[in-house]
């Protein structure tokens, strides 16, 4: 073997473990923790159901918010992601469920679909959720924050009716993300009683059938 061979296989050698290591150094991926909104603490309310049906329907939302990683945002211009927790399902997911569960509990509109359900509806829900996240003002105590601007529409989906913005904040008891999935649980009940009571109202105002 000559000096330059020698040398090529010296300097491969190298490279390979060299390879080998970087590997090893590599972060892996560790599981994340799931976390789950405590059920929701809407009280039924007096008064006989409406007889109409109600259809819950995903909120678009941005990117961060599509997933179903815990968001946090650090000042007014970032917004990441709480590293080691998720939710159960991506966020547009998890409101639309947690808004027909409130609606369920009031008990008011008792027959209330999911968007890809096969059931006719006369009204339909929709809307855009702004932030689901928890957020830091300086040096203020964290707190929860929901922005939803909420959308009435006919059955068909096609006209809408009524339009409002709802937002609630709650502070977090403490840190992580267990204190942060009870405080979005408390927002997230603030919103729904509100929007509940909207909703009817609206459906009162216009007429029964979403036509």
């Amino acid at each position: 073997m000559t000096a330059l061979h020698r040398l090529r296989t010296a300097l491969l050698i190298a490279l390979l473990a060299g390879a080998g290591q970087a590997c090893t150094l590599l972060p892996s991926d560790a599981p994340h923790a799931v976390y789950r909104l405590p059920p929701p603490e809407i009280p039924a309310a007096e008064g006989e159901p409406v007889g109409w049906t109600l259809r819950l329907n995903r909120p678009s939302t941005h990117d961060v918010l599509a997933g179903n990683r815990i968001a946090v945002a650090p000042d007014e211009r970032r917004l990441g992601v709480l590293p080691g927790a998720r939710w159960p399902a991506p966020v547009p997911v998890l409101w639309r469920d947690r808004l027909r569960e409130a609606f369920q509990a009031d008990g008011r509109v008792p027959r209330v679909a999911a968007d890809g359900e096969r059931t006719a509806a006369d009204w339909t829900l929709a809307g855009t959720l702004h932030a689901f996240q928890v957020e830091r003002r300086g040096e203020a105590r964290a707190q929860a924050a929901i922005r939803f601007d909420a959308q009435l529409l006919t059955a068909d989906g096609r006209r809408i009716v009524a339009t409002r913005r709802f937002s609630a904040e709650r502070q977090l008891a403490g840190d992580g993300a267990a204190a942060a999935a009870a405080a979005l649980g408390e927002a997230s009940d603030a919103v729904a009683a509100a929007l509940i009571d909207w909703t009817l109202s609206r459906v009162a105002a216009h007429g029964e059938e979403g036509h």
